[in-house]
């Protein structure tokens, strides 16, 4: 017992040492948070009404046998720090006194993160557009949206950014369908096209019966532009330029995600066609 005791308190004081992102996933009878340390590595944490472990995807969960790890342990601990922890449980104080959870989960806060992928190599350099498996990723960013952050993902981190993708309730980008996702699916076995997906692209096809480019619709609609275009992400790849290359990616997500809630609050967004503006009604809420 009292080494189960000291290697628990060893990943609580792990917890505390280390810097931890923690954000709720959902508000229901079932508490998740996605927790993102030092490592880079996103995991989704599960907990019952009593603090009871459900589930960690850590290796250190998998394998000690504790019920725990320094994951958790950080969960834990924030959530105490915050006062938000009542005698019961990590949940509200209505619940605790016995009335009914509540039964409507979709009014939780929606997780919703928007990403956006850069190649090594170029259509032209791998024969064509049927070859998505011989692009390989340069780097992708991700916005998270319940944690406010930016996540940076390399080709060998390829595996934790759809990990990532798999913790959210709805994947924007801008393309997502045409070109990311089939970029991104050579290195996983989850089917991405099961991800729930709003393609702006797509959405916007399906409405005017062509594409439109992100610049256009985004020079249209907010007034913004790209910072540079996919081959000069390549040179940028290839020449070493990696912080160039990574704030471009990121740019393009910022635009896609500042497109995205225009269009959520407005209900429109605007396109230049033939000289003149005209507004596209969307329904993305």
């Amino acid at each position: 017992m009292k080494n189960r005791e000291e290697e628990i308190e060893k990943r609580r004081q792990r917890a505390r040492g280390e810097t931890f992102s923690v954000a709720p996933v959902h508000s229901t009878v079932v508490k998740k948070f996605l927790v993102k340390g030092a490592s880079g590595r996103a995991y989704q944490i599960v907990l019952d009404r009593d603090i009871n472990l459900k589930s960690c995807e850590c290796h250190d969960f998998l394998s000690s046998g504790l019920g725990t790890c320094k994951h958790i342990e950080a969960v834990l601990i924030q959530q105490q720090d915050r006062g938000n922890v009542p005698p019961g449980g990590l949940f509200d104080s209505e619940a605790q006194a016995g009335q009914s959870p509540d039964p409507h989960p979709e009014k939780a806060p929606r997780h919703l993160v928007c990403f956006d992928v850069e190649t090594q190599n170029s259509f032209d350099d791998v024969g064509g557009r049927s070859n998505f498996d011989k692009l390989r990723i340069s780097v992708a960013v991700l916005y998270d949206e319940s944690l406010d952050q930016y996540f940076v993902y390399n080709e060998a981190e390829a595996s934790q950014l759809v990990d990532h993708l798999f913790t959210a309730d709805l994947v924007v980008g801008y393309n997502l369908l045409g070109f990311d996702y089939a970029v991104l699916q050579p290195y996983s076995n989850r089917k991405l096209g099961k991800l729930p997906t709003l393609d702006l692209m797509r959405e916007l096809e399906k409405k005017l019966g062509f594409r439109v480019k992100l610049d256009s619709v985004a020079n249209a609609t907010l007034g913004a532009r790209k910072s540079g275009h996919g081959l000069q992400a390549i040179e940028w790849f290839r020449a070493g330029e990696i912080e160039k290359l990574t704030r471009y990616c990121q740019d393009d997500v910022k635009l896609t995600y500042d497109l995205f809630r225009f269009g959520a609050t407005q209900g429109y967004v605007s396109i230049d066609t033939r000289g003149s503006r005209q507004r596209v009604l969307v329904d993305w809420k």
